[in-house]
């Protein structure tokens, strides 16, 4: 016998529903999608219809988000570089100036990268925007 037959016998026995999905998540959750439009009408199936969608969005919720803490760190390895551009290229007496001048530009710029790269912001015209709001005071600080 199929899952979705026994999840259709077994629709008004909630302690059978949860033994059915206990035994095989997967399985179960195949079955109920596929006879779910027949069953829609049951408040037990609308039950396990919500319970199943927040499982899936739980799961996703919880898987380690490795690429995002890479960009993390090459985000801050960049921020921090740029931030000592004049300790490694030994500016001298200009450095406090530089400081003075880009460190909240480079600072915000560096959450700014991640923020785009975090929300997924790829439009073109929006990237633009973005520089451009940064290269203006930039270009006008440093005149």
């Amino acid at each position: 016998m199929e899952i979705a037959d026994k999840i259709r016998e077994n629709l008004n026995d909630p302690e059978s529903l949860e033994k059915l999905y206990r035994e095989d998540q997967k399985s179960f959750a195949s079955g109920f999608d596929s006879i779910y439009t027949d069953i829609n009408n049951a408040e037990l199936a609308r039950y396990w219809k919500i319970r199943l969608v927040y499982d899936k969005a739980q799961s996703k919720a919880n898987k380690f988000p490795g690429l995002d803490v890479l960009v993390l760190i090459v985000t801050c390895l960049l921020t921090g570089f740029l931030m000592e551009i004049p300790s490694f290229f030994r500016f001298g007496a200009k450095d406090v100036l530089f400081y003075e001048r880009n460190t909240s530009i480079i600072v915000f710029l560096g959450l700014t990268a991640y923020s785009i790269w975090i929300n997924r912001t790829f439009d073109k015209k929006k990237l633009v925007f973005i520089a451009l709001a940064f290269m203006i005071p930039l270009t006008y600080i440093n005149l």
